[in-house]
């Protein structure tokens, strides 16, 4: 052991005055050797203190072992407070709701005496060092205080005798808790004086009633008393070892309320010249309470309160000013200007930092001149779009706000310049130089726009400012090279004074071009000053407006809409096409002439949609040509997106084509000749699409990129096939005869595909098309209903995927067991939606007879797959095993759906009949046992191929398709005892197989439905018997929480290892918080719910008699969650008691002898256990010992 270690021993052991050495703890020193386990008292005589030596300790110094601390936070105190808790609550109704005692005396003196009862019995629990039972007790006791000076405030004869008596009797009060508390060490009572303190000003405020002006003054004495609480408390930590801290944050949070309140009520205390005056001292006031409170908690909150509120006192006082409306505009930045230059007086003193002073006055600022700024939008808006938006802004308003912008602004400079010793420096003060910058060139956007200017000055003077602004920012250095914050604010006007030039001489037919042109040269110029990688969006947007200018030229001359758009379309085209095959300008501009030429385009297709013209046609035809011409070329930064975009746009663009000529040159509806021409296109483009790759790759264009384009070619011809069966189907001039011959156009041209391009997609999609001929056939000839369109394509291609299966051979985009199953899926899921929504469509339910034979048939089949196997020319069909049982129980979910339509009288059921359950029962039944029957054959385990996987043969979720099958005669509910008998019955099987699950889950893995899933149905049963009304809901909460607990109970005992989920529960999981906690709600949260919606005395008493065996229980057996929510139904029970009024639907007499019981029995409890327990062992049993 080093000297230094030894030292820090013989420090601890050595003590002055005679006193004995304190026990040293050896785990406090590192490598000290244990000692023996006893300790000699070390003595020292009356002399001065020993100074610490650095030698060794002698050989005979002992060590004691370390002493835990106690604590009286134990389950004792709990239960002796939640006793004396409901023997408060049952004096209180004996005291008031007792019909037999309607004496006001006698209610005080039970009251009074009920005080001193509490208060006393809290004073000897300190007394006996049991300070958290002495401290709930004493709050309890607090709770009668209160009852007492509300006693006091009777006799009083007004509301302000009222308010005047509650004050005088909760100030009385206050006093003599924090007095009491004091002598006694009970915090909670010095905590709850201090409370009551300044809510006795407020009530003296409210009390006075000084014209309006008391609750304002009663809220700011609050505010002043939570400041003096502050040092008291601070003078009272010593009594209690304690910074009471808790005791100071209320104080801090009682300022907070009593700021608010005044700031609330401000406004509705007086009118005119008083309330501006009063309100200005009172927001002064606060500063002052503010600063003085910086000394204490949140002095950073404090310093910037002081701030905001004095400025806001200056802001008010100039809003009570005898001026017109419209220069409280600029009077209000005035008044903040005067604010920031006081601000320069201010120093740092008692926890006030001036910056953060500074910067509560900036907030006010902030506030002050927002007016300003959203009134100047409209403004703007004004004068861009030539109307009176806002017409009540005057040109003397307009000048308040210039005025007062300018002045705003020069409120942030003088903040900058006042701030600059400030230590620490205010976080904004960085901000102010840039917000003053702002405020500055929104001042001149607002001169540029300012009303008394024509509209037409408008437009030139924002476009000269705009100019001079441009020019500085682009070519003078000294306005260049500063910082983006501070030339930020000129960028944005510049664009802001564009943008209103342009839309002002939008308004006049005779200058929208030629200032238009102006426009785009000012945004030119404007894009010199900006960095070189956005200069192409100020391309793209002057080029835009360009084309619109060139619109406006067209409409000038008397052109249609229709002839405007496509001749802009076209010469947007040219222009792109010329910059295409000349490569200028640079890549990024010649991108954003790209973009903005697809828009007029896209425009151009839609209106094919309302009205096709030769114009469509001619400009569609220019931009074929510009897509072939990208598609083909070979200019730098051509990226193989634009090459896939044009490939991908080069069929639907010559189709719109097609489309619009023949509208132009045909009298008749085109539809039958020009959508078997678009079929042909596609047909003919599909097979060759390989040759336009071939072509690419020997331009020099890379093999991925010619790939890329040749698939966008192929697949927007595919889109444009399905856009043409589309028009051909609903186009009234094509029809069904128009429609086949688009299929088989398209289905030979699959074919081609399949067999020259050698894409195997065109198989199916052959299939498809000729299927949809078959149809069109079918239709033409009258054919009608789901099955007979549905089930040949699908039950054909499901046969196709079996003999795949069985050949060893691919499937056709998909494998051939996917094949099979998506067959099958698609052949039933259609059927049972159909059920689902229109049922059989006749008396029999044969759709739901056939869903049922394929479901019996399908588990059939799969349960024969294993033997079938045997066979050498099936040996491959295992893998179609799991697809069949799927697929069957998909197909089983229609008995469940039936059930469901004879429920509601969907299929021929009465509505009020209650037989209809035993057909339900008999369809879900079916239903329930063919799950069943798949559960068992999935949970099969091999080593074959027909084997299911072993995460899904061992999956806790076979049988849940089951279990929810089996509550479908929920919606068969109607009035009778059937109904509720049957459901009730389910819910009880369930909870039986429950309770099973967890025993046998419990030691081995089970394939048994999740025990949340299987309760999740026992409760969805319960809750629909429960809804006839005919049975209490403790007929069904207390067997599914006793159920629910018994689960939990079961998990305690030993288990295997497993990590627990949410599904696993209750295994995996230990404690009785993961395991009887949810038992437990369940038992009571119904009671009490049912206790404010069907009061009942019975209930009640049942409530609080579980609730005290829960505590018992968790009491004996160490288990938190009965326990502390057996604690927790108390309370919550007796407030619905209350709530319902007891007294008149719950009796008061067996109510208050039942708590009164209850009371006792926790008492006795508390003090037996205390007793019992071992001097040796500690106070008692703590509340952290509980599992």
């Amino acid at each position: 052991m080093s000297l230094d270690q030894r030292g820090a021993l013989v420090a601890k052991l050595a003590t002055a005055g005679g006193e004995a050495a304190a026990p040293v703890d050896v785990a406090s020193v590192p490598n000290v050797p244990a000692a023996a386990p006893a300790a000699v008292p070390v003595t020292a005589p009356s002399a001065p203190p020993v100074p610490t030596v650095r030698t060794p300790a002698p050989a005979w110094t002992f060590v004691a072992p370390p002493v835990a601390p106690k604590t009286s936070l134990s389950l004792q105190s709990v239960l002796a407070v939640a006793g004396a808790g409901l023997v408060a609550v049952a004096a209180i109704v004996f005291a008031f709701f007792n019909p037999d005692l309607d004496s006001f005396e006698a209610r005080t003196a039970i009251i009074a005496a009920s005080t001193l009862v509490f208060l006393g019995a809290a004073w000897l629990l300190a007394r006996g060092t049991l300070q958290f039972s002495a401290e709930a007790v004493g709050a309890l006791g607090t709770v009668f205080v209160g009852l007492d000076v509300w006693a006091f405030t009777e006799p009083a004869a007004s509301i302000s005798g009222t308010f005047l008596l509650a004050s005088l009797g909760t100030l009385v009060s206050s006093v003599a808790l924090v007095g009491l508390g004091y002598l006694a060490k009970l915090r909670a009572w010095v905590w709850i004086g201090f409370v009551g303190l300044p809510i006795a000003l407020v009530f003296a405020g409210f009390g006075i009633d000084l014209e309006s002006w008391g609750p304002v003054i009663g809220f700011i004495g609050a505010g002043a008393i939570a400041l003096v609480v502050h040092p008291v408390v601070s003078r009272l930590s010593a009594r209690f070892s304690s910074p009471l801290q808790a005791d100071h944050v209320t104080a801090f949070v009682i300022q907070q309320a009593a700021f608010f309140f005044v700031i609330v009520l401000l406004p509705f205390s007086a009118d005119g010249v008083e309330r501006s005056v009063g309100s200005t001292i009172a927001l002064a006031t606060l500063a002052a309470i503010a600063a003085a409170s910086a000394r204490n908690l949140a002095p950073a909150w404090w310093s910037w309160a002081t701030g905001a509120l004095f400025a806001s006192s200056l802001l008010v006082l100039a809003f009570g000013l005898p001026l017109d409306d419209g220069w409280m505009l600029a009077l209000a930045p005035f008044a903040v200007l005067v604010a920031v230059a006081l601000s320069a007086a201010v120093r740092a003193a008692g926890g006030l930092s001036p910056s953060l002073v500074r910067a509560g006055i900036w907030s006010v600022a902030v506030v002050a001149v927002i007016p300003s700024l959203v009134t100047t939008l409209p403004v703007v808006m004004n004068a861009a779009l030539a109307e009176d938006l806002v017409s009540s802004v005057s040109p003397t308003m307009a000048t308040a706000m210039l005025i007062g912008l300018l002045v705003s602004a020069g409120s942030h400079i003088l903040l900058r310049r006042v701030g600059r010793r400030d230590q620490p420096p205010s976080v904004l003060a960085p901000a102010w130089t840039p917000i003053a910058v702002w405020l500055v060139a929104t001042a001149v956007v607002l001169f540029a726009t300012f009303p008394v200017f024509a509209r037409i000055t408008h437009a030139i003077l924002c476009l000269v400012i705009a100019v001079g602004l441009a020019f500085a920012l682009a070519y003078i250095p000294w306005v260049r090279e500063r910082a983006l914050t501070l030339t930020s604010p000129l960028y944005v006007a510049a664009h802001i004074l564009v943008i209103v030039a342009a839309s002002a001489s939008w308004n006049d037919e005779a200058l929208r071009v030629p200032l238009g042109a102006a426009s785009i040269g000012v945004l030119a110029l404007l894009a010199r000053a900006m960095p070189r990688p956005v200069r192409p969006v100020y391309t793209a947007v002057g080029y835009s407006w360009a084309l619109i200018l060139l619109s406006a030229a067209l409409v000038l001359a008397d052109l249609e809409l229709i002839a405007v758009l496509c001749l802009t379309t076209s010469v947007a085209a040219l222009v792109a096409l010329v910059t295409t095959i000349t490569h200028w300008p640079r890549i990024a501009h010649w991108y954003a002439i790209l973009i903005v030429t697809s828009v007029p385009f896209l425009i151009g297709v839609g209106t094919v949609f309302f009205e096709r013209s030769g114009w469509t046609g001619l400009s569609t035809s220019v931009i074929v040509g510009l897509l072939l011409v990208v598609l083909f070329s070979r200019r730098e930064g051509l990226t193989r997106f634009l090459r896939t975009s044009a490939a991908a746009l080069v069929v639907p663009a010559v189709s719109v084509a097609v489309i619009s000529l023949a509208a132009q040159f045909l009298a008749v509806s085109a539809s039958p000749i020009t959508l078997p021409i678009i079929a042909s296109i596609v047909a003919c483009v599909l097979p060759a699409t390989n040759l336009v790759g071939v072509a690419l790759q020997r331009l020099g264009v890379s093999d991925v990129d010619a790939r890329s384009a040749r698939i966008a070619l192929e697949i927007s011809s595919l889109v444009t096939a399905a856009v043409a069966v589309l028009l051909a189907l609903v186009r009234a001039a094509a029809g069904l005869p128009t429609t086949l011959i688009v299929l088989v156009i398209l289905g030979a041209g699959a074919v081609a595909t399949a067999l020259f391009a050698r894409r195997r997609y065109g198989w199916p999609l052959a299939g498809i098309a000729f299927t949809g001929a078959l149809w069109c056939l079918w239709a033409l000839n009258g054919v009608t209903g789901l099955e007979p369109y549905l089930l040949p394509p699908t039950l054909g291609a499901a046969v196709v995927g079996l003999f795949l299966v069985a050949r060893g051979l691919p499937g056709f985009g998909l494998s051939a067991t996917g094949l099979y199953a998506a067959g099958l899926t698609t052949a039933l899921a259609p059927i049972l939606v159909t059920l689902v929504a229109v049922g059989s469509e006749g008396l029999v339910p044969w759709r739901t007879w056939l869903l049922l034979a394929f479901a019996a048939g399908l588990t059939l089949f799969a349960a024969l797959i294993p033997v079938l196997t045997r066979w050498r020319w099936l040996s491959r069909i295992g893998s179609l095993r799991m697809p069949s049982l799927f697929v069957a129980l998909i197909a089983a979910a229609s008995g469940v759906v039936q059930s469901v339509r004879f429920a509601l009288s969907l299929d021929g059921a009465s509505a009020g009949d209650p037989g209809v359950m035993w057909l339900v029962l008999a369809y879900t039944l079916t239903s329930t046992v063919i799950a069943i029957a798949i559960g068992v054959l999935v949970s099969r385990r091999s080593d074959a191929t027909w084997s299911a996987p072993e995460r899904l043969a061992r999956s806790r979720w076979l049988f849940v398709p089951a279990v929810v099958f089996l509550v479908g005669p929920i919606t068969a509910m109607r009035s009778g005892w059937l109904p509720i008998i049957t459901l009730l019955t389910i819910s009880m099987a369930l909870l039986a197989l429950m309770i099973v699950t967890a025993a046998l889950a419990r030691t081995r893995s089970v394939v048994l439905p999740p025990v949340v899933v299987t309760f999740a149905a026992a409760w969805s049963a319960a809750v629909a018997s429960w809804s006839a009304r005919d049975l209490r809901v403790e007929a069904y909460s207390l067997p599914l929480g006793f159920a629910l607990l018994a689960v939990g109970v079961i998990a305690l005992w030993p288990q295997r290892e497993e990590r627990g989920t949410f599904w696993s529960w209750p295994i995996g999981y230990k404690g009785s918080w993961r395991l009887l906690a949810p038992g437990i709600v369940v038992i009571f949260l119904p009671s009490i719910l049912a206790t404010g919606t069907d009061p009942r005395t019975e209930r009640a008493i049942l409530v609080i008699v579980l609730a005290l065996v829960a505590i018992m229980i968790g009491n004996l057996r160490r288990l938190a969650a009965p326990f502390i929510l057996g604690i927790i139904v108390l309370p919550i029970e007796n407030i619905m008691v209350f709530a319902v009024q007891v007294g008149r639907n719950i009796g008061a007499q067996p109510w208050w002898i039942t708590l009164a019981t209850a009371g006792a029995v926790l008492l006795v409890l508390a003090v037996t256990s205390e007793r019992r327990v071992g001097q040796g062992k500690g106070a008692a049993a703590r509340m952290r010992d509980l599992t």
